[in-house]
């Protein structure tokens, strides 16, 4: 797994596309910022401005993910990972790992924003730090979904279509069907399946283990999906 972290990695860092993401993710946030905590004075706390991002993510979790397994494929290097001596949960792991490290990395950018709300005032600890746990549980969860989709295609772009289509699904799912349905007992259900719903509760400054244990969950099944599609491959 180890090896195959380095290698997706470093294909970021010398790849133009991962400097396209932390590019974007940076602007994205710095306008949302700007606009939240700085011109409208909406909130003090940096979780308003996540709490926008999480749809932002919708855009850039495509660019991150949609290479990770197309490519192999595309570059018939695929066969290589396959017939080495190393399991395919390693090899999915070290790949989600990596992309993960990049959106870890793209917050490291974020910092000198709560610098800016420290001078300006008290953002609050508790909140901030909840808010970034969550977006980084929410994230894992968007990159598992785009590694499975990236393992279905060869084609990058087909794999970075399918997967903006199935977040806006989901967000219009949320948005504009369970909001009209009538039975409490469905809705219920439909709404705590909601992965943007449940980030919720990391922005107002409350650690829920549900949640927690959901997006973790969530992340677990996806990337077991792409182990076993992967596997399937191999064997084929």
């Amino acid at each position: 797994m180890k090896a195959v972290y380095k290698r997706e990695l470093n294909s970021y860092l010398n790849n133009p596309m991962g400097y396209v993401f932390l590019g974007i993710f940076v602007l994205f946030f710095s306008v949302i910022f700007c606009y939240i905590n700085l011109y409208s004075l909406v909130s003090s706390n940096i979780s308003y401005t996540f709490s926008y991002m999480i749809y932002a993510m919708l855009v850039l979790m495509p660019l991150l993910t949609m290479r990770l397994m197309s490519e192999e494929k595309a570059q018939k290097t695929d066969q290589l990972l396959l017939t080495a001596p190393v399991k395919a949960s390693s090899i999915i792991l070290g790949k989600f790992f990596a992309a993960m490290t990049l959106v870890l990395l793209a917050l490291v950018f974020t910092l000198p924003h709560i610098v800016i709300l420290v001078i300006q005032g008290n953002p609050g600890f508790l909140v901030t730090l909840l808010a970034y746990i969550g977006f980084i549980l929410y994230s894992s969860v968007y990159v598992s979904i785009g590694i499975f989709i990236s393992s279905l295609t060869e084609n990058q772009v087909i794999s970075a279509v399918l997967t903006f289509a199935i977040f806006m699904g989901l967000l219009a799912l949320e948005i504009l069907f369970v909001p009209g349905i009538q039975s409490p007992t469905l809705y219920k259900i439909l709404s705590g399946i909601s992965f943007a719903s449940r980030y919720s509760d990391f922005s107002m400054g409350v650690f829920n283990l549900t949640s927690l244990v959901y997006y973790a969950s969530a992340a677990f099944l996806f990337l077991f999906f792409t182990v076993r599609v992967t596997e399937k491959r191999r064997w084929a």
